[in-house]
């Protein structure tokens, strides 16, 4: 089965670039993509593509493809994803706080892609830990998820990664200021 990604990330990193770099910075992105940017929002597309954009949009954006690149555009992507209609419905039915974000993790997710494994372990009011597995996008990416999640719920969280495989990974989360549970 082919990993699929709604479009609304594509379209994220091309905003991304778009509002740092300008135009230049968007043909500079469709060239090096080598396809036109046209994505549709709740359109499924190739993982793979994904990838392909991810790195060229933190080439440009940051000067390479490195881990601190991924990590910025995987807290910006979440942003992304809470302000869709997508992203507004399933948060306000399975998260108001981060505490419940972390359990629902798996339904999060499920709205947004057809792959991979979520698990989410509460470790008490401060602290999850987040397995995620079959997920090529690189692990900074999708720590910077879980912190722009954080962000999102008032919460400066510290991420911990760890990898346990090939395209598999262990999260340790841990927030402090908790005002909202």
């Amino acid at each position: 089965m082919e990993k699929l990604l709604k479009g609304m990330f594509f379209k994220e990193l091309l905003d991304q670039v778009k509002e740092t770099r300008g135009n230049p910075g968007v043909k500079a992105l469709e060239r090096n993509y080598g396809a036109p940017l046209e994505f549709s929002a709740f359109k499924d597309y190739p993982v793979e593509n994904h990838l392909k954009l991810l790195k060229q949009a933190a080439v440009i954006l940051y000067g390479q493809a490195d881990p601190d690149s991924y990590l910025k555009i995987g807290i910006l992507s979440f942003q992304t994803f809470s302000q869709s209609l997508i992203g507004k419905t399933l948060l306000t039915l399975y998260a108001n706080n981060l505490r419940k974000a972390a359990s629902a993790i798996s339904k999060l997710w499920e709205g947004i892609s057809n792959f991979g494994v979520r698990e989410a372990y509460d470790l008490g009011r401060h602290r999850a830990k987040i397995t995620i597995k079959k997920d090529p996008r690189p692990p900074e990416y999708l720590a910077g998820v879980l912190m722009g999640a954080a962000q999102h719920f008032g919460e400066t969280a510290k991420v911990e990664t760890r990898v346990l495989g090939v395209d598999d990974y262990e999260f340790m989360i841990d927030w402090q200021n908790n005002p909202k549970g």
